[in-house]
């Protein structure tokens, strides 16, 4: 896989999270076209990327940054 695809996977996945639309990790392996395997391999990676927590809520079947200043980010983007 050439670097910039594994670029517009990150960034794609960051988006997701950001939204709090990344749906269960087999969704999100079919978004990104990944294993189920790489997207916690991508997760992990992100969360080192970004300095921030990053868990799965069942409840809103998305993973999610667990940053209050993410979250508010998130709040602040949705119309």
């Amino acid at each position: 896989m050439a670097l910039n695809d594994i670029l517009d996977k990150f960034f794609k996945l960051e988006e997701l999270i950001s939204r709090q639309q990344s749906g269960s990790p087999e969704e999100l392996s079919k978004t990104l076209d990944i294993s189920k395997r790489q997207v916690l391999n991508y997760v992990r990676a992100l969360e080192k990327h970004t300095k921030q927590r990053i868990t799965y809520n069942r409840k809103l079947q998305s993973y999610v940054f667990k940053s209050a200043g993410m979250q508010k980010k998130v709040l602040d983007e949705k119309p």
